[in-house]
Formats: C-alpha cells, sequence, structure tokens
C-alpha cells in the first residue's frame, strides 16, 4: 500500500476514529469518544492542516521552498538532489551554516519526512539569504570545511581544533 504523502495525518485520523472509537467516518458526531481519542483525532487533524498548508506553498514555490523548524533555530530548504539526478532531497541548515541533508525518491516524500522531523512551517523566502549573510554563517561554513577535512583524514583532531582558533581569531573582529 502506498501512502500519499499530502492525506496521511487525515488518514491517521480516519484510522484512530475507526480503530479506537466507535467505527464512525470521521465526521460524525463524536460526542460517543474518549476524551482520549478526541484529542488524538484532534490532533491529527491539526497536523493534516499544517502539513497541507506547507504542500500548498510547495505547490505555489516548487523546489526552493523553506520550511522552519518548530524549535525556531533552524531551517530546510527542498531542491533537486545534485548527487542523485530525478531524487529530491532537504537540506537543513542553522543560524551557523549547514548541517544535514536527506535524499527521497519524490519531492512529496521528502516534505513528508521533513514536516515529521518538526519543520512546521513557512519560512519567508529570503531565509537562506538572511542567514547566510551572517558572520556567524561565514564562521560556520569555514569549520564546516575543517570537519570535513578531518573526516577526509587530510588532518588530525588536534590540527582540526588548532585551525578552529584561527577561525575565531579571524571572524573575532566582525563580530
Amino acid at each position: 500500500m502506498s501512502t500519499n504523502h499530502r492525506t496521511r495525518m487525515r488518514d491517521q485520523a480516519e484510522s484512530v476514529r475507526l480503530l479506537l472509537g466507535d467505527g464512525q467516518p470521521l465526521d460524525a458526531d463524536q460526542s460517543g469518544l474518549s476524551a482520549n481519542v478526541r484529542e488524538m483525532v484532534r490532533e491529527s487533524l491539526s497536523r493534516h492542516e499544517a502539513l497541507t498548508a506547507v504542500f500548498s506553498e510547495l505547490d505555489r514555490v516548487g523546489v526552493g521552498l523553506t520550511v522552519k523548524h518548530w524549535s525556531g533555530n533552524q531551517w530546510a530548504i527542498f531542491l533537486p538532489d545534485a548527487s542523485s539526478p530525478g531524487k529530491f532531497r532537504y537540506q537543513v541548515f542553522m543560524a551557523n551554516g549547514w548541517v544535514s541533508h536527506f535524499t527521497f525518491q519524490t519531492l512529496d516524500e521528502a516534505v513528508s519526512d521533513a514536516f515529521d522531523s518538526g519543520f512546521r512551517t513557512v519560512a519567508p523566502p529570503e531565509t537562506l539569504d538572511q542567514v547566510a549573510s551572517t558572520v556567524e554563517w561565514m564562521k560556520g561554513c569555514d569549520r564546516l570545511e575543517l570537519i570535513t577535512q578531518h573526516n577526509r583524514g587530510e588532518i588530525s583532531y588536534s590540527e582540526m581544533l588548532d585551525q578552529f582558533q584561527q577561525v575565531d581569531a579571524k571572524y573575532a573582529s566582525a563580530a
């Protein structure tokens, strides 16, 4: 059975009502349901509304859509995957640079996974440009390059830490 990533939260609410509730359709009177089942249905429908809002904006904007994490300190941008033609990714970033990326077969699958990971609200389209123009971002990108060099075995851990101090000094006057 394939998942419809756009309706799965509503489908979840229907399943809760059918399996744990009174077996009635989702739009039937809920007065006979327990408080717990009513709450599970309400939460699933609330998530469905939020997910629908993200997909509506995706339909309008397409790739390049940016969403914000519920914590407020991370964002994700949806892109074609450069390493796997025909696939899509969401790339996670914070104020201090790129954090990670996740690759999927479809754009809808990427959006669905990002939503499950807490990226639930649409961010302004200029978010990445604003974040990437800061000293904190530039410093983080310099550090990321050093981490990559260490992970490749090109520099030792202590060399990486020494170079972190050089990066800190480089940006100290700009902060």
